[in-house]
């Protein structure tokens, strides 16, 4: 029996909303010749939606735009796992809306095989395939290969989405591409008219998504600080003033797998759903993530109600956060500026105290120089009475610098004062030793310079019962819903805003938070709330 033209009607339940469009995709090759046919089901599961931290699923249809299908590819593989033939230009039958809770649209599609004789066993469907996508897959070979490479599958245009068959695991197999079982009809026409026998493929899109807006108490309150003026002395409460400039999506992946890699996951399986044909974990392959700065982020999406399309990421999942520690985990960045009466504050907060200009805080840095024995020596002769050789380093005499920590790397937002250049020319130090130790061991200060600050929190997954820790993630085909309900404190410090953020807590700092709920719908929905700090 020939096998050079396959047709499969096909009903793939896409884990994805597909098309809600009626309109066929581009036909097929026409038949001609001694052709065999196998039935292919295409069904398009609705987007998975589900609360944090509870099992009850919850499942939503696409936008028309997420869900609609211009174009197809079907790759073929034989016994061996080596693909037997490249199908292009797919041929769909009108959709119609799927059956069951979370099948959103199934149809039929033929795919005529001319190009081998080698009898395929999987399939793996690729709808909206991106440009140069074919040259990538016969370069692999191998369904192994072929379900992992990597590329930019970022196109958010409508009809554009790339969807690609689900992964989940059944038994103690993980399934990638779809068996090709059941009769192989001896007509087109049959293979069509079939409703028994079929290859079932479920496809999802490969991207995630993310809508943020705010809740209608969204709150930004006043932060009541005492500052030091002089040495000891504190001014009456003043009431520092988060203003928020922009929020944007930070640690974005540019990258995704043609199919979810769910090789070697560890996690419990309640993360496997093979009934709905889908599992809500992957592996993601380590890569760059995307980082922007304070000028970046302030002028983006200024309301705060914006929706974004990540590539899926999972690199680092594991939450809580340590205080001044960075992840590649996504999150949202609020970027603001810390005002007192409608105008950018420059702050400073050293030890316990804080310093609401450089001056005050130089004052009292200069005072603990002088406590450590810091002092100035020089030869010099004036008959007036008055010690010329001696003396202590003022304010005036010392400046501001970032800190270097001991792999010589500047921190973001840390500071320490030394002495400036031309004052020790002109007052050249009595003890050098005695300054070095002094400045070796001095405790860093943190600066908001001009009031630039930011605040963030990390986007989490699904939880489930039993689980022990948090998880930071974005999974394909997931809709994470955040609703921010406000932040609080002064946020993490930014002394250059032109210089990439790789968020980060401060250390030593009172807590800082940006409050949100997230949910995650269908596209999976995930509900939880959030603190952004």
């Amino acid at each position: 029996m020939k096998l050079r033209n396959l047709y499969f009607a096909m009903a793939a339940g896409l884990a994805f909303t597909a098309c809600s469009s009626d309109e066929p995709a581009n036909s097929g090759n026409e038949t001609n010749g001694d052709f065999n046919y196998v039935s292919v089901r295409i069904c398009t599961p609705g987007e998975m939606g589900s609360r944090y931290t509870d099992n009850n699923k919850d499942y939503d249809k696409g936008t028309e735009g997420e869900s609609k299908v211009t174009n197809a590819m079907f790759v073929f593989f034989g016994a061996n796992g080596n693909i037997s033939e490249i199908v292009k230009d797919v041929e769909f039958q009108t959709w119609k809306d799927g059956n069951g809770e979370t099948i959103d649209k199934e149809t039929k599609a033929v795919a005529t095989l001319t190009g081998s004789s080698v009898k395929p066993v999987s399939v793996i469907a690729i709808l909206n395939p991106p440009a140069g996508i074919e040259d990538d897959i016969r370069q692999k070979g191998s369904v192994n290969a072929v379900r992992q490479i990597l590329g930019n599958y970022t196109n958010t245009a409508d009809g554009k989405f790339m969807m690609t068959n689900s992964a989940y695991r059944v038994g103690n197999e993980d399934i990638y591409a779809a068996k090709i079982t059941g009769e192989i009809f001896a007509t087109k026409e049959a293979a069509l008219a079939a409703e028994e026998n079929t290859v079932d493929i479920y496809v999802e899109r490969v991207l995630s998504k993310v809508t943020v807006s705010k809740s209608t108490d969204f709150a930004n309150p006043s932060t009541n600080l005492e500052f030091v003026n002089g040495l000891d002395s504190k001014d009456d409460a003043v009431a520092v003033v988060p203003v928020i400039k922009g929020y944007k999506l930070t640690n974005v992946t540019g990258q995704a797998t043609i199919v979810k890699r769910i090789d070697g996951v560890t996690q419990d399986w309640e993360w496997n759903d093979p009934a709905n044909h889908r599992s809500y974990w992957a592996t993601v392959p380590n890569q760059n993530v995307e980082l922007f700065n304070w000028n970046e982020i302030s002028t983006s999406n200024p309301t705060g109600e914006f929706t974004q399309y990540p590539c899926p990421n999972n690199m680092d999942s594991s939450l809580p956060l340590q205080a001044g520690h960075t992840s590649k985990a996504t999150k949202i960045v609020v970027a603001a500026e810390l005002q007192v009466n409608d105008k950018p504050l420059d702050l400073i907060r050293y030890l316990d105290n804080y310093y609401k200009s450089e001056e005050d805080f130089l004052t009292r840095i200069a005072y603990e120089f002088a406590t450590a024995g810091v002092k100035w020596a020089k030869d010099e002769t004036v008959d007036d009475g008055v010690d010329h050789k001696t003396g202590t380093y003022g304010a005036d005499d010392l400046e501001i610098v970032r800190y270097t920590d001991a792999n010589d790397k500047v921190h973001p937002y840390k500071v320490i004062a030394k002495i400036k250049a031309s004052a020790l020319t002109d007052k050249p130090l009595a003890d050098a030793a005695i300054y070095n130790e002094f400045v070796n061991n001095l405790r860093p200060a943190i600066e908001w310079k001009n009031g630039l600050t930011y605040y963030f929190a990390e986007i989490k997954h699904i939880g489930f019962e039993g689980q022990t820790a948090e998880l930071a993630a974005l999974i394909r085909n997931h809709v994470y819903k955040v609703t921010l309900d406000g932040i609080t404190g002064l946020g993490t410090p930014v002394y250059e805003p032109t210089e990439d953020i790789d968020p980060e807590r401060p250390t030593d700092e009172p807590d800082t938070y940006v409050s949100a709920r997230i949910a995650l719908l269908k596209w999976r929905v995930v509900g939880q709330h959030l603190t952004l700090e």
